[in-house]
């Protein structure tokens, strides 16, 4: 069976999870602040811009609004990276040379040794074995979309939370339980 070949002209590293993370939720929050900017300008009638000011004013205030951003999602991605640190740390294996050796190049990895899933802002990367037990998962409804959390047992002996929509832990907990 031949692997189908990824647009991606490098093997994936840490900071490459970092930045498709990123990237998913600003594309998709960088218009939703635009067209604020726009609504801040046209509710005030009396005030009739330029262009070079109305350019200057969207720009900032996205720019604004992308940074206050930033500085809430960086946590959660650098909370997933810490768990790819901590097996680094417990397998004595650098992750970067990995996927090199690996050659993996996409951002949905599933073999026997990896499971590696970037979905919105948050990255599930994990060696095989290193999830060893879980916990049950509480389900909440949030929209259409079902949010879960479940407790993890690592073969660190720390047990992690791990949070996301109800079929990404469904997927990991069945992968980290196939022999």
């Amino acid at each position: 069976m031949e692997k189908s070949k990824s647009k991606r002209s490098k093997p994936i590293t840490k900071m490459a999870l970092y930045l498709r993370a990123m990237r998913v939720s600003l594309w998709m929050i960088i218009p939703f602040f635009v067209l604020i900017s726009l609504m801040a300008l046209a509710g005030d009638a009396n005030v009739q811009p330029g262009l070079q000011n109305m350019v200057i004013f969207i720009g900032g205030t996205t720019l604004g609004f992308i940074a206050v951003l930033l500085v809430i999602l960086t946590p959660l991605v650098l909370q997933d990276l810490r768990h790819i640190k901590r097996q680094e740390k417990h397998y004595g294996i650098s992750f970067n040379d990995e996927m090199k050796e690996l050659d993996v190049r996409q951002f949905f990895h599933k073999d026997e040794n990896w499971l590696i899933i970037v979905n919105r802002f948050r990255i599930y990367a994990f060696r095989k074995d290193f999830l060893t037990d879980f916990g049950i998962q509480r389900r909440s409804l949030l929209g259409k979309r079902m949010e879960a959390k479940v407790i993890a047992a690592c073969a660190d002996g720390k047990a992690r939370m791990i949070s996301g929509s109800g079929t990404t832990l469904t997927l990991i907990q069945e992968w980290a339980q196939e022999t």
